[in-house]
């Protein structure tokens, strides 16, 4: 069977039962799930849901609580038990809340809901799935045998996956089997990963489910914790004694800023892999100095997009603003204007992303996103001499002013070089026919707008240096860390200095 043809129940079976004893995922260093336990816990799962009725095609909810260690070894359970029936994963958070599960659920069909204890999946909707019940009431159920290998195509539907929501609503994604299981044929480790790997991610989250794929057939164990906090994972760093670890950009920030990593013992620590959103080249730098044996890889791809990424080892020199490296092996980058006509390097427009893997696609429908095989990302980048991808900012973010175009990736390096800039973020607020280009920032102890101003003139062009700089106790996040520009565009603080500087230049 070929990476193109192999659908999860079969990868599942493939992997799972010969692995027995190897410690496939610890929840914060101590709640350990081994892959027998996973097989024969998952198994049970399966009869039980085939007893409730739930058969190939079913869209079956998973909701459990990512701050409880308990929910992390049931969720690992429950989604390949839902697996091995055949049944389409829909994975969420119960951070979101039981109103937006309960909308998600409604949204994407799900028929039931596996939950943690406790959990509310906003239970009495009556658009809503028919049962829910915990791995344990569902295992529960069991009064026959395990069913044999499920009716399933490599071309069904195996998870629906939400997006980060960072510039709007999160759009579910359809991810089918051919798609999921791809490049996993062979066995072997997930490329960039350790024998033993910590994953500060979110349960539920796209970067949740990398962690569970990468436990289940990366040949790795992965680590995850209940408390994502910068101190938190800190501290696991060195209490794991992981390889690897796989860090969103917002948390290597937080890591760097609070200096946290100074004086630890990472001898052990191998690999440190970016991603999530652009990683600022000062906390690249850092990273760099507090870990000088590890190497440091950017990785850039989508919820939408993948398997298809890009990615960057970090050498010697200093990293360009927004730069995530060549493509990937199998990957292609196309740098496109509105019309989708490609534009040659060196030239800011849409980035486009496609492999060879089966695409993803839109629940409720394409928007554009998806082309004849192509996913546009919904960036903007350039292609440098050598192929290399450079990022300047989301599309939904991206400015111009007068004709020109501000390179958001830019702006905001340049404020973090700043000693004391924790992080920051730049939009572009209109007033009137007038347009400002605002730095929201938060800082290590009080600095003066003007002293930042005066620090980054000596970095940047004169268009891009910020009209107004804001401090701000901390700029506003969605779930995983990403600052939300729509929102930072709407804060009060910001209006009212936006509204100060009209004055003061009128």
């Amino acid at each position: 069977m070929t990476g193109g043809d192999l659908t999860v129940p079969h990868l599942v079976r493939s992997r799972l039962p010969g692995d027995g004893d190897r410690a496939a995922l610890v929840v914060d260093g101590s709640r350990v799930l081994t892959c027998g336990q996973w097989w024969d816990g998952a198994r049970r799962v399966a009869t039980g849901l085939r007893g409730r009725g739930v058969r190939p095609g079913d869209r079956i909810g998973l909701v459990f609580d990512g701050t409880r260690p308990g929910d992390w070894v049931e969720h690992a359970v429950a989604v390949v038990g839902t697996y091995l029936t055949g049944a389409t994963v829909v994975g969420l958070p119960a951070g979101i809340g039981p109103s937006e599960v309960a909308a998600r659920l409604r949204r994407c069909g799900a028929t039931g809901v596996l939950h943690g204890a406790g959990v509310p999946t906003g239970g009495d909707d009556p658009g809503g799935p028919d049962w829910s019940g915990t791995p344990d009431e569902v295992s529960a159920d069991v009064t026959g045998p395990e069913p044999d290998a499920v009716p399933v195509g490599p071309g069904d539907v195996a998870e629906i996956i939400h997006t980060s929501g960072t510039t709007g609503r999160a759009k579910p994604v359809a991810v089918p089997h051919a798609n999921l299981t791809y490049g996993h044929a062979t066995g072997g480790r997930l490329p960039g990963a350790g024998p033993s790997v910590l994953a500060p991610v979110e349960l539920g989250s796209n970067a949740g489910h990398s962690a569970i794929l990468i436990a289940l057939v990366g040949g790795s164990t992965v680590h995850v914790l209940t408390d994502l906090s910068a101190a938190a994972v800190a501290d696991a760093l060195t209490g794991t004694h992981a390889g690897t670890v796989i860090l969103p950009a917002p948390l290597a920030t937080r890591l760097v800023a609070a200096d946290l990593l100074t004086g630890r013992p990472l001898d052990a620590l191998g690999a440190v892999l970016l991603g999530s959103t652009m990683v600022p080249a000062p906390v690249v730098a850092a990273l760099g100095q507090y870990l000088p044996g590890a190497r440091i890889v950017i990785g850039y791809g989508s919820t939408e997009a993948a398997p298809a990424g890009t990615q960057l080892v970090v050498g010697a020199g200093p990293v360009p603003a927004g730069s995530v490296g060549p493509p990937r092996p199998g990957t292609r980058i196309e740098i496109r204007d509105e019309a989708r006509q490609p534009l040659p390097a060196g030239v800011i427009g849409q980035v486009w992303l496609r492999c060879d893997a089966p695409s993803r696609w839109y629940l409720d429908g394409d928007d554009g996103t998806f082309r004849d095989g192509w996913t546009r990302m919904g960036d903007l980048g350039l292609l440098d001499g050598d192929g290399a991808l450079r990022l300047v900012d989301r599309a939904a973010d991206g400015m111009v002013r007068d004709g020109r175009r501000i390179r958001g990736s830019a702006v905001e390096d340049a404020l973090h070089a700043h000693p004391d800039v924790v992080d920051t973020a730049v939009v572009l607020v209109s007033d009137g026919p007038a347009a400002r280009l605002v730095a929201g920032v938060e800082t290590r102890r009080p600095v003066s707008p003007d002293e930042l101003r005066r620090f980054v003139a000596d970095r940047l062009p004169p268009h891009e240096v910020p009209d107004v700089v804001v401090p701000v106790d901390a700029l506003p996040r969605g779930g995983i860390g990403k600052v939300l520009k729509h929102r930072l565009r709407s804060d009060p603080a910001l209006a009212r200095a936006v509204a100060a500087d009209v004055v003061r230049r009128t």
